[in-house]
């Protein structure tokens, strides 16, 4: 599990993640946040990383929306 930072702490700035693991055979990455803010509406995010496609995830503040955008 991964805590993104406070939304306060991010403003205007984007959050890139990218899974550079070797030897995968599947996994799951799961975004939560610090302040009670969601994640494209949801309390966590999940990212899946296979052998054959790596997880990368770009998160965007937003204040307005107390959340992350995923893209």
């Amino acid at each position: 599990t991964l805590q993104l930072p406070a939304i306060t702490d991010r403003v205007g700035g984007l959050l890139r993640v990218v899974d550079w693991s070797t030897s995968i055979v599947e996994h799951a990455m799961t975004f939560t946040t610090p302040d009670g803010a969601s994640i494209m509406r949801q309390s966590s995010f999940v990212a899946w990383s296979t052998p054959d496609q790596r997880a990368a995830v770009s998160f965007y503040p937003s204040i307005d929306l107390n959340g992350w955008i995923v893209q």
